[in-house]
């Protein structure tokens, strides 16, 4: 009885080794804007018929009831989350996900006439996905002025890569050319 009880430990200590040696080779767990963190990217753009490039932005972040929420906009605002809260442009409920936002409706200047205002309505429509440390959007922006019958809209993707404390993005625009790109991991305010 005494030899069958050592014959049996071996075994039991070598199930143990190999789930431990198996545990500490599992890929680590995608990184995730769920520690309280937002990102923020700023990257400078040349469009068609532009002379300059203009900069734009986005905020990305997860809120607390789980949707994690995009903002697009003037790369300086929206560095808060109770404003990015009360005026996401597109939210997924879940990852991988899709969704269409809300038309929203702004005056803007005309370009074909200096001084004159237009209405112009826009919605945002697109999917999230995540692999690794890769944080994937594809968003098309859809736009119309108030005298055009359908939406123009354009699609880009923007890769968010999220390590540690820190991040980097890769921004591809359907129309214009990506110059120059930042990117902030920073705890929400």
């Amino acid at each position: 009885m005494d030899g069958s009880r050592r014959s049996s430990r071996p075994s039991i200590v070598s199930v143990v080794l190999v789930l431990v040696a198996c545990a500490g080779s599992a890929p680590a767990a995608a990184q995730t804007l769920d520690d309280g963190r937002l990102v923020r990217v700023v990257y400078q753009s040349i469009v068609e018929g532009m002379r300059q490039p203009g900069t734009w932005g986005f905020l990305l972040g997860r809120l607390g009831d789980g949707r994690y929420c995009v903002r697009f906009g003037a790369p300086d605002r929206y560095r808060a989350l109770d404003y990015f809260k009360q005026a996401p442009d597109i939210c997924f409920d879940t990852i991988p996900g899709s969704m269409q936002s809300i038309e929203r409706k702004s005056r803007v200047g005309d370009a074909s006439q200096q001084g004159k205002l237009i209405t112009v309505s826009s919605h945002h429509k697109g999917s999230i996905d995540v692999s690794g440390n890769d944080i994937a959007l594809r968003i098309e922006t859809c736009n119309k002025a108030e005298y055009q019958t359908s939406y123009t809209c354009f699609p880009n993707r923007y890769i968010v890569r999220v390590s540690g404390e820190g991040c980097s993005a890769e921004v591809t625009l359907f129309r214009g050319k990506v110059v120059t790109t930042t990117c902030e991991h920073y705890p929400a305010r």
